[in-house]
């Protein structure tokens, strides 16, 4: 898990913030360096790849380049982890064409961590076993027999 012995610490500030937990603001979180933005983009580079894959629950943007869409899918999916994840654009039909490709049980569209009771709730890879929410939730607390004669 990436944490004090990281050389680059997490900072609040700057941000707006986008999240609330019982009525109180929670700022996401800026991994910065020692040096400048820019150094601290490049710097960056190693620290933001190890938040990306180790799947940290928290307020966090990890700020990675990327030449094309392919590569940003081929990134995402490169993680033995697969809870959620979201895709923003101002192109609904191509955000939903890229949430497609991602390797997780839930893709939010514009928005993160919207869940309904209704909707099925479900991990891949290492992030999980099972489903929750939804009528295959409550399957899950079912017992199938298939009896042929």
């Amino acid at each position: 898990m990436v944490g004090r012995s990281a050389p680059e610490r997490p900072t609040p500030g700057g941000w707006r913030a986008v999240l609330w937990h019982e009525g109180f603001p929670i700022h996401p979180n800026r991994v910065v360096g020692r040096r400048s933005v820019a150094a601290s983009l490049e710097s960056c580079r190693r620290v933001c790849a190890r938040i990306v894959l180790e799947e940290p629950f928290g307020p966090i943007v990890p700020l990675l380049r990327f030449s094309d869409v392919d590569e940003v899918v081929r990134r995402a999916n490169d993680s033995e982890f697969g809870l959620g994840g979201s895709v923003w654009s101002g192109d609904v039909e191509q955000a939903r064409a890229i949430g497609a490709r991602l390797e997780t049980g839930t893709v939010w569209i514009n928005s993160v961590q919207l869940l309904d009771p209704l909707s099925p709730f479900a991990g891949r890879k290492q992030s999980g076993i099972g489903v929750e929410n939804g009528m295959e939730g409550l399957l899950e607390f079912t017992s199938l027999q298939t009896m042929v004669d």
